[in-house]
C-alpha cells in the first residue's frame, strides 16, 4: 500500500488512508525485525536485504531498527541478573520475581498476582523499539486475540496494563514447562530415540501418555490442532506456529503461546497485507505471494511443519535466509519418512497433505487436520491416503517381477485382442513407474539450478556435483517431461564446464522440437562449445520468436540465465500458463514473491565473468 493518499481524493478520506498506510508498515516493521532478531538469536548471520525482499523499502529502516535491538537484547541478556524490574510492582498487584525468558520484541517475568495469590507470567514490551503506539497496537492485538480463545491448549491471557514507563505488559497464566523445541538438542544426544522416556526423565514432565515418541508428537500436535480450530472458529489467526511456540506443560500436555503477530478476521487490512508474516523456517509458500490465501490454512501449515520437526529433528527446509526462501518457493520438504526411516505411512500421507505447497490441496480448514491426526491416534482410516494409485501401481510392479513373466505369457498366449490390452496395461505400468522415478528425483534437483548468479552456479563440491548429476541423469532416463529434464541436464553439464555434453543434450531437445527455434539454440551451444574464452555466453539476440510454450519456456529460462528478468517473465509465464511443467511453473512462482535477491551471489565469492 503506498504511503501517499490517492490524488483524487478528498482531504478526509486521504488522512484516513495514511493512518491505515502507516499503521501497517509500522507492523510490518515490526514483524521484520522481529524475524531478523530471532535469526540472530539462533545464531545465524543476518542479511536484512533478504529478510525485507518482500518490501525492499523498508530495509533501511528494519536495518536500523535491527541494529539497535541486538545493542539492547545484549544489554538486556548481560543485565539479566540484575534487572531493574525485578522486585518492582506493577499495578499495584503484580510483584515480578524473576524472568523467564527474552524474544524479539519482549521480556518474560515469573510474577506473583497478590489479589489472587497465585504464579502468572507477565511480558513486558522492550521499550524504545518501536514507537509506543505501535507497542500498544501489537499487545492490544495480541491480548484480544487471547481473550477470543477459551482452549485448554491456548495459553489464557488474565490482565494488560502498562508500566510507570509506558511500556505495555500482558498478564498470563504462567505454563510451567519446557519449549518443544528444547526437545530437540536432548534428542540428539539420545541419538534421536523411539522411545519417551527420556523426556519424562531429562525435562521432568510427570507422564506421557504415549511410549513412542512418534505417536506422542501425533499427540501433542493433536493438542495443538484442537486449540488452533478453537481460535480459528473465534476468528484469529496466529500466524507464527512453530516448535518454539508449543510449549509441554508439566503434566504432558502441550499448549501453544505467543500470539503476539496474531490477527483476528476484523483486522482484514493487515491480512491483506502482512507479506511474510511468521518465522521463516514454518511459514507457508502462499505467504511468499501477493496473491496469499485464506489465513487459517497457513496456520495449518505451520502445525503440519512443526510435526515434521517433533519427528524428524529437523526443520522443513533449512540454510541461510536466501536458500530457504528459495526452497520454499519451489521445492516440497524431504519426505520426512527418509529422515526417520520406518515412520508410518499414514504419517507421511498427512505431513504430504499438511505441507502441500499449493494451499487448495492442503487440510481445507484446521478440524479436517485436526480430525486425521485423531484418527491416528484412535487407529482410524486417514483422509490423506497413504498410496496413491499410481505409486500403490509403481510398488506393486517393482516388488512383483513375477507379475510381468506372468504378464508376458499371457500375452503370448491370449488372443489378439487380449494381448493388446494386456500389452496396453504393461504398458501403463511401465509409465507409471517411470512417474514415481521422476517424481521422486525432481525434488533433488536444487532449488533454481542453473538461475544462480552466474558467479556461483558452478557446484565446486565433487559429492555434490556427481549426486545433482545422477539425479539430472535418472529424470532424463525415464522420459517424463523431456524438455524440462534435458533443459536442467544440459545447462548444469554447461555450468560444470562439460560444453560437449550440454551441447549433445541440447540437440536431443532440437530432436524433441524439430523447429527453426531450437535449430538456432542448438548451434548457439555448439559455438559456446567451440569458444576459447572462460566461461562463454549463449548468444540469444538472433533466436527466432518462440512459437510454441516449449520454446517460450526454453527462451525464457536463457533470458533468466543471462540477468533479463524483465524480459524472461512474459515468456516464464506464458509456458507456465499453458504447459503442465513443474519447472516452468516454479520459474514463474520466482516473479511472485520478489525473490531476484536470493539468486544475489553470496559475499564471500570472487567477481567471474558472467555467462548466460
Amino acid at each position: 500500500m503506498p504511503d501517499h493518499p490517492q490524488r483524487d481524493a478528498n482531504v478526509s478520506d486521504g488522512a484516513a488512508q495514511q493512518m491505515v498506510s502507516t499503521e501497517i508498515r509500522d507492523t510490518l516493521v515490526e514483524e521484520l525485525v522481529t524475524r531478523c532478531v530471532e535469526a540472530h538469536d539462533e545464531g545465524l548471520a543476518v542479511d536484512v536485504q533478504d529478510v525485507c525482499s518482500a518490501h525492499p523499502e523498508l530495509a533501511n529502516r528494519v536495518r536500523a531498527v535491527f541494529e539497535h535491538v541486538a545493542g539492547l537484547e545484549t544489554t538486556h541478556t548481560k543485565s539479566a541478573a540484575v534487572d531493574p524490574l525485578i522486585g518492582t510492582l506493577l499495578a499495584s498487584r503484580y510483584q515480578l520475581e524473576a524472568r523467564l525468558g527474552s524474544g524479539a520484541m519482549g521480556v518474560v517475568y515469573r510474577a506473583t498476582d497478590l489479589e489472587l495469590t497465585r504464579q502468572v507470567a507477565l511480558k513486558v514490551m522492550l521499550g524504545a523499539i518501536l514507537d509506543r503506539e505501535t507497542a500498544l497496537a501489537r499487545f492490544d492485538r495480541e491480548a484480544s486475540a487471547l481473550a477470543a480463545v477459551d482452549h485448554p491448549s491456548v495459553v489464557t491471557i488474565f490482565d494488560r496494563g502498562i508500566t510507570d514507563e509506558g511500556a505495555p505488559f500482558l498478564v498470563m497464566e504462567l505454563v510451567e514447562g519446557v519449549p518443544s523445541v528444547e526437545l530437540f538438542e536432548s534428542a540428539q544426544a539420545h541419538k534421536a530415540p523411539t522411545g519417551t522416556d527420556w523426556i519424562v526423565r531429562d525435562f521432568g514432565v510427570e507422564s506421557l501418555g504415549e511410549p513412542s515418541l512418534v505417536r506422542q508428537a501425533v499427540r501433542w500436535s493433536y493438542e495443538i490442532a484442537g486449540g488452533l480450530a478453537a481460535a480459528h472458529r473465534a476468528g484469529v489467526h496466529h500466524r507464527d506456529v512453530k516448535p518454539s511456540n508449543v510449549m509441554i506443560r508439566r503434566d504432558g500436555r502441550a499448549v501453544l503461546i505467543d500470539f503476539g503477530i496474531a490477527v483476528r478476521d476484523e483486522d482484514a487490512r493487515l491480512t491483506r497485507t502482512d507479506g511474510m508474516i511468521g518465522t521463516l523456517a514454518y511459514l507457508a509458500p502462499e505467504a511468499l505471494s501477493s496473491r496469499g490465501g485464506p489465513a487459517e490454512l497457513r496456520d495449518v501449515y505451520g502445525l503440519a511443519a512443526t510435526l515434521y520437526h517433533l519427528l524428524t529433528f529437523e526443520a522443513p527446509f533449512g540454510g541461510t535466509t536466501a536458500e530457504v526462501l528459495a526452497a520454499i518457493a519451489t521445492r516440497e520438504p524431504a519426505p520426512a519418512s527418509k529422515l526417520r526411516p520406518g515412520l508410518p505411512q499414514e504419517i507421511q500421507a498427512l505431513l504430504d497433505m499438511g505441507l502441500a505447497r499449493d494451499f487448495r490441496n492442503r487440510y481445507q480448514d484446521m478440524s479436517a487436520l485436526e480430525n486425521d491426526l485423531g484418527a491416528f491416534l484412535e487407529y482410524r482410516p486417514l483422509v490423506a491416503k497413504p498410496v496413491g494409485p499410481i505409486r500403490r501401481l509403481a510398488r506393486r510392479v517393482s516388488r512383483a517381477h513375477s507379475a510381468r513373466w506372468a504378464l508376458a505369457a499371457a500375452t503370448a498366449t491370449a488372443g489378439i485382442f487380449g494381448g493388446l490390452a494386456l500389452r496396453a496395461d504393461y504398458r501403463a505400468e511401465q509409465r507409471a513407474e517411470r512417474l514415481v522415478i521422476f517424481n521422486d528425483a525432481y525434488p533433488h534437483v536444487p532449488a533454481n539450478l542453473g538461475v544462480w548468479d552466474p558467479r556461483w552456479r558452478k557446484i565446486t563440491k565433487a559429492d555434490e556435483a556427481e549426486s545433482v548429476r545422477a539425479t539430472l541423469d535418472r529424470m532424463v532416463a525415464t522420459g517424463v517431461d523431456p524438455v524440462a529434464s534435458l533443459t536442467l541436464r544440459a545447462t548444469f553439464r554447461f555450468d560444470q564446464g562439460d560444453r560437449a555434453a550440454a551441447t549433445a543434450d541440447v540437440l536431443l531437445l532440437h530432436k524433441q522440437l524439430r523447429s527453426p527455434f531450437s535449430e538456432a539454440l542448438h548451434e548457439q551451444y555448439v559455438l559456446a562449445s567451440q569458444a576459447t574464452e572462460a566461461p562463454p555466453a549463449i548468444d540469444l539476440s538472433d533466436i527466432p520468436a518462440p512459437k510454441t510454450a516449449a520454446e517460450n519456456y526454453l527462451l525464457g529460462f536463457h533470458l533468466m540465465r543471462a540477468r533479463k528478468f524483465g524480459e524472461a517473465e512474459q515468456y516464464i509465464r506464458s509456458a507456465a500458463d499453458t504447459l503442465e511443467m513443474r519447472h516452468a511453473d516454479e520459474l514463474s512462482f520466482v516473479y511472485d514473491i520478489v525473490p531476484l535477491n536470493a539468486m544475489r551471489a553470496p559475499k564471500d565469492k570472487p567477481k567471474q565473468q558472467e555467462l548466460a
